[in-house]
């Protein structure tokens, strides 16, 4: 159990992991897929946003590129040109991407495996159908949850 292990220091403790993720030897196309390098970031930066702030919920990254950090603004499908997640009529946006009529521009784009470059929101999977956090109140829990050490 990590809570026993007197070199990490106390958040670590106390961050609901249970016991270590398993990850490969090797590097595969599953720990080298874009989402989850996507992912690994916007979540490293929520982490230390809750650690600097002190809270178990960070704000929810910009829905418009989650790279762009947290969300301070609401905006409405409206502002997207593109196809977007039919459940959401709103979603957080930081305040450049707030201020922008279309946003579209602005939207992270990655490669599919052509090498075609589409909106992030386009591919399946969780870290998409979360928008990374953008439509998830408990997202760290589901996180654990999704990776298996929740």
């Amino acid at each position: 159990m990590l809570g026993s292990l007197p070199w990490l220091p106390g958040w670590a403790k106390h961050a609901g992991v249970g016991r270590p993720v398993s990850a490969p030897v090797q590097p595969s196309a599953r720990w080298q897929d874009v989402l989850e390098l996507v992912a690994a970031i916007v979540l490293a930066r929520d982490g230390l946003r809750a650690l600097a702030y002190k809270t178990a919920t960070p704000s929810p990254p910009c829905f418009v590129n989650p790279l762009h950090g947290p969300g301070s603004k609401v905006i409405g499908r409206s502002r997207f040109r593109e196809f977007l997640p039919q459940s959401h009529s709103q979603m957080p946006a930081c305040a450049a991407c707030a201020r922008r009529h279309d946003v579209g521009m602005r939207v992270l784009r990655l490669p599919d495996s052509d090498g075609q470059l589409w909106p992030y929101f386009r591919f399946s999977g969780f870290w998409t159908r979360t928008g990374f956090g953008a439509f998830e109140p408990d997202f760290p829990r589901r996180v654990l949850e999704h990776l298996g050490v929740g």
